[in-house]
């Protein structure tokens, strides 16, 4: 069986991981690992709303950078994005720039394995013809 081609953007604030699913198994591998976000160089330091805005919204462009390489070596037919609410607000609008969000969910996976984050999507988004069930 051959599996839709899509690519997963698993981020938070210090992290980032975009992978790919394999056409004929359907496992997910990641392709680009990111570990310099704000949260990595700064900890967990106390910011205003304007400065986490402004924070997310510079690594969100970084991320951003990746995927549109990612997508020129392998065009896929769309995104599942999953990042917290802080990051998602400044990574969905550009993504869709980019490419279709086929899917996404407000949660923080970004420390899971890739053979875990199969298993987590099916519960995570109610999408049958995503094939992660």
């Amino acid at each position: 069986m051959r599996h839709r081609n899509i690519l997963l953007l698993v981020a938070n604030g210090a992290h980032a991981r975009i992978l790919r699913r394999d056409a004929e198994s359907g496992e997910l591998h990641t392709v680009v690992r990111l570990e310099d976000g704000p949260a990595a160089r700064d900890g967990h330091a106390p910011y205003t709303p304007d400065q986490r805005s402004t924070r997310s919204e510079a690594y969100a462009k970084v991320i951003l950078a990746q995927v549109a390489d990612v997508l020129r070596q392998h065009p896929a037919e769309g995104v599942i994005v999953s990042a917290p609410a802080h990051l998602m607000h400044a990574l969905h609008e550009p993504l869709g720039h980019l490419c279709k969000v086929i899917a996404s969910t407000q949660k923080d996976l970004v420390k899971l394995a890739d053979h875990d984050l199969k298993a987590q999507l099916a519960s995570e988004l109610n999408h049958a013809d995503l094939g992660f069930a």
